[in-house]
């Protein structure tokens, strides 16, 4: 099936792991500094990716997806012009594709995780009792707003093992 599908098989996936290292290497040591001279310059040192959605569309994002199309349409011209396959588009194309899907849905779990990671320090200090916290502030969490937009004061339900579990004496039910 690999013969049928893909240009020379054993020198294709060979190339493709040397292509990518190679890649790899170079958007780690060089490249990812590169998209400053088109407007994409990496974050700042000390500087955090924005929270959200918007950190699909940041800087180095962008400059990365350019970076990879780059890459695979530099390797997918090599292979075009050095082994004409009738499956090519699929099997070149497809793979980078499918290849970039990974990084994508790895990255989109890296995103949520940062999104909700102010909340799960809000449950970890309630249940280490590190810092007061509001019941406000663990429902503004679990939308995923800022703690900061709570309109009540910390005093007014403070939330300790006892009262999270509501067997407090003074519990309101």
């Amino acid at each position: 099936m690999f013969v049928s599908y893909f240009p020379k098989p054993r020198l294709f996936f060979i190339s493709a792991v040397a292509w990518a290292l190679l890649a790899v290497l170079f958007w780690y040591f060089v490249g990812s500094g590169l998209g400053a001279a088109i407007g994409l310059p990496p974050l700042a040192p000390g500087l955090e990716s924005p929270i959200g959605v918007s950190v699909f569309w940041s800087a180095p994002f962008l400059w990365f997806y350019i970076y990879y199309v780059l890459a695979v349409a530099l390797f997918a011209g090599f292979w075009f012009a050095y082994s004409p396959h009738r499956w090519q588009m699929w099997s070149v194309l497809g793979s980078a594709l499918i290849i970039f899907n990974t990084y994508f849905s790895v990255q989109v779990s890296v995103a949520i995780n940062a999104w909700y990671g102010p909340f799960y320090d809000l449950i970890q200090q309630a249940l280490a009792k590190t810092a007061p916290v509001t019941a406000a502030q663990l429902y503004l969490g679990m939308l995923g707003l800022p703690a900061s937009l709570s309109w009540q004061s910390p005093s007014a339900c403070s939330i300790s093992s006892s009262s999270a579990t509501g067997y407090s004496a003074g519990a309101r039910r």
